[in-house]
Protein backbone atom coordinates (compact mmCIF):
# COMPACT_ATOMS: atom_id res chain seq x y z
CA UNK A 1 0.00 0.00 0.00
CA UNK A 2 1.18 3.40 -0.76
CA UNK A 3 1.36 4.72 2.72
CA UNK A 4 1.42 8.40 2.40
CA UNK A 5 -2.36 7.61 0.23
CA UNK A 6 -4.07 6.69 3.40
CA UNK A 7 -5.84 8.47 5.22
CA UNK A 8 -5.59 12.02 2.48
CA UNK A 9 -8.85 13.01 1.03
CA UNK A 10 -8.86 11.99 -2.91
CA UNK A 11 -8.42 14.84 -4.82
CA UNK A 12 -10.98 16.36 -7.05
CA UNK A 13 -11.22 15.00 -10.45
CA UNK A 14 -13.15 15.71 -13.26
CA UNK A 15 -14.39 13.08 -15.56
CA UNK A 16 -16.93 11.89 -18.06
CA UNK A 17 -18.81 8.73 -17.84
CA UNK A 18 -19.40 6.93 -21.08
CA UNK A 19 -23.20 7.59 -20.82
CA UNK A 20 -21.76 11.24 -21.51
CA UNK A 21 -22.50 12.22 -17.99
CA UNK A 22 -19.63 14.61 -16.24
CA UNK A 23 -18.51 12.98 -12.88
CA UNK A 24 -16.23 14.70 -10.25
CA UNK A 25 -14.94 12.50 -7.94
CA UNK A 26 -14.71 11.91 -4.82
CA UNK A 27 -18.28 14.26 -4.37
CA UNK A 28 -20.02 12.54 -7.00
CA UNK A 29 -20.05 9.11 -4.54
CA UNK A 30 -23.19 11.08 -2.90
CA UNK A 31 -21.75 10.86 0.59
CA UNK A 32 -21.39 7.16 0.65
CA UNK A 33 -18.10 5.08 0.44
CA UNK A 34 -16.64 3.52 -3.18
CA UNK A 35 -14.11 1.75 -5.02
CA UNK A 36 -12.33 3.51 -8.04
CA UNK A 37 -10.66 0.97 -10.57
CA UNK A 38 -8.04 3.26 -12.04
CA UNK A 39 -5.99 2.16 -14.82
CA UNK A 40 -2.73 4.47 -16.69
CA UNK A 41 -2.76 1.95 -19.57
CA UNK A 42 -4.65 -0.89 -21.54
CA UNK A 43 -3.39 -3.67 -20.12
CA UNK A 44 -4.61 -3.14 -17.00
CA UNK A 45 -8.26 -4.66 -18.20
CA UNK A 46 -8.03 -8.71 -17.46
CA UNK A 47 -7.32 -6.96 -13.46
CA UNK A 48 -10.21 -4.50 -13.37
CA UNK A 49 -12.64 -7.48 -14.49
CA UNK A 50 -11.03 -9.68 -11.69
CA UNK A 51 -11.94 -6.78 -9.27
CA UNK A 52 -14.78 -6.30 -10.88
CA UNK A 53 -16.27 -9.58 -10.94
CA UNK A 54 -15.62 -10.09 -7.14
CA UNK A 55 -16.86 -6.94 -6.19
CA UNK A 56 -20.04 -7.51 -8.13
CA UNK A 57 -20.50 -10.76 -6.39
CA UNK A 58 -19.53 -10.19 -2.81
CA UNK A 59 -20.69 -6.60 -2.50
CA UNK A 60 -23.39 -5.85 -5.11
CA UNK A 61 -24.65 -2.40 -3.62
CA UNK A 62 -21.06 -0.65 -3.51
CA UNK A 63 -20.45 1.98 -5.71
CA UNK A 64 -17.78 0.91 -8.07
CA UNK A 65 -15.87 2.68 -11.04
CA UNK A 66 -13.87 1.97 -13.52
CA UNK A 67 -11.63 4.89 -14.12
CA UNK A 68 -9.75 5.06 -17.20
CA UNK A 69 -6.74 8.02 -16.62
CA UNK A 70 -5.24 9.51 -19.53
CA UNK A 71 -1.46 10.98 -18.89
CA UNK A 72 -0.69 12.49 -22.05
CA UNK A 73 -2.28 14.63 -24.66
CA UNK A 74 -1.35 12.15 -27.51
CA UNK A 75 -4.61 10.82 -27.29
CA UNK A 76 -6.64 14.32 -27.09
CA UNK A 77 -7.14 14.10 -31.08
CA UNK A 78 -9.16 10.62 -31.01
CA UNK A 79 -10.90 10.65 -27.80
CA UNK A 80 -14.26 10.38 -29.65
CA UNK A 81 -13.48 6.80 -31.57
CA UNK A 82 -11.42 5.81 -28.02
CA UNK A 83 -14.86 6.38 -26.50
CA UNK A 84 -16.84 4.99 -29.24
CA UNK A 85 -14.91 1.79 -29.33
CA UNK A 86 -15.19 1.89 -25.51
CA UNK A 87 -19.18 1.75 -25.73
CA UNK A 88 -19.15 -1.06 -27.83
CA UNK A 89 -17.79 -3.44 -26.16
CA UNK A 90 -18.84 -2.24 -22.60
CA UNK A 91 -22.76 -2.91 -21.96
CA UNK A 92 -24.46 0.26 -21.91
CA UNK A 93 -25.60 -0.53 -18.35
CA UNK A 94 -22.64 0.42 -17.40
CA UNK A 95 -22.21 3.48 -19.09
CA UNK A 96 -22.75 5.84 -16.15
CA UNK A 97 -19.54 3.46 -13.90
CA UNK A 98 -17.00 4.42 -16.44
CA UNK A 99 -15.71 7.06 -16.28
CA UNK A 100 -12.48 8.57 -18.56
CA UNK A 101 -10.59 11.14 -16.58
CA UNK A 102 -8.33 13.01 -19.75
CA UNK A 103 -7.49 16.18 -17.87
CA UNK A 104 -6.83 15.33 -14.25
CA UNK A 105 -5.38 12.11 -15.06
CA UNK A 106 -1.71 12.84 -14.03
CA UNK A 107 -3.25 14.75 -10.79
CA UNK A 108 -4.30 11.14 -10.35
CA UNK A 109 -1.34 9.37 -10.93
CA UNK A 110 0.91 11.90 -8.67
CA UNK A 111 -1.45 11.30 -5.62
CA UNK A 112 -1.45 7.27 -5.77
CA UNK A 113 1.90 6.85 -7.99
CA UNK A 114 2.75 4.69 -10.76
CA UNK A 115 4.17 1.41 -10.31
CA UNK A 116 4.43 0.72 -13.73
CA UNK A 117 2.59 -2.54 -14.02
CA UNK A 118 -0.42 -3.52 -15.20
CA UNK A 119 -2.30 -4.02 -12.65
CA UNK A 120 -5.68 -2.12 -11.48
CA UNK A 121 -4.98 0.68 -8.21
CA UNK A 122 -8.01 -0.19 -6.35
CA UNK A 123 -8.84 2.71 -3.75
CA UNK A 124 -11.66 2.77 -1.12
CA UNK A 125 -13.06 6.58 -0.66
CA UNK A 126 -14.81 6.72 2.41
CA UNK A 127 -18.24 9.11 2.26
CA UNK A 128 -15.83 11.53 3.05
CA UNK A 129 -13.53 10.92 -0.05
CA UNK A 130 -10.60 9.75 2.24
CA UNK A 131 -8.60 6.71 1.33
CA UNK A 132 -9.29 4.11 3.38
CA UNK A 133 -7.77 1.15 1.67
CA UNK A 134 -5.23 1.07 -1.54
CA UNK A 135 -3.92 -1.76 -3.62
CA UNK A 136 -1.90 -1.76 -6.46
CA UNK A 137 -0.62 -5.54 -6.32
CA UNK A 138 -3.32 -6.99 -8.44
CA UNK A 139 -5.96 -8.94 -7.85
CA UNK A 140 -5.69 -11.71 -5.04
CA UNK A 141 -8.33 -13.58 -3.34
CA UNK A 142 -6.30 -12.35 -0.10
CA UNK A 143 -6.61 -8.15 -1.08
CA UNK A 144 -9.88 -8.80 -2.25
CA UNK A 145 -10.84 -10.59 1.63
CA UNK A 146 -8.98 -7.42 2.97
CA UNK A 147 -11.38 -4.71 0.88
CA UNK A 148 -14.31 -6.48 1.94
CA UNK A 149 -13.33 -6.65 5.43
CA UNK A 150 -12.73 -2.89 5.20
CA UNK A 151 -15.98 -1.92 3.44
CA UNK A 152 -17.15 -3.84 6.76
CA UNK A 153 -15.39 -1.93 9.61
CA UNK A 154 -16.69 1.16 7.20
CA UNK A 155 -20.17 0.07 7.64
CA UNK A 156 -19.73 -0.41 11.21
CA UNK A 157 -18.63 2.86 11.80
CA UNK A 158 -21.20 4.44 9.91
CA UNK A 159 -23.99 2.60 11.76
CA UNK A 160 -22.39 3.70 15.07
CA UNK A 161 -22.19 7.18 13.97
CA UNK A 162 -25.55 7.19 13.30
CA UNK A 163 -26.59 5.84 16.21
CA UNK A 164 -25.28 8.40 18.21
Amino acid sequence: MAAGVLGARFPTVHGIALSHDDVVFPDDLAGDSGVLLVGFRRGMQADMDQWLDYLWRNSPDLHVYEVPCMLSNIWRPVIHALESAMRAIVPHRLWPKVVNVYDHGCRVRDFIGDNGSVHAHVILIDEKGIVRWFDADGFSDEGAAELISRLAALSDQARAAAAG
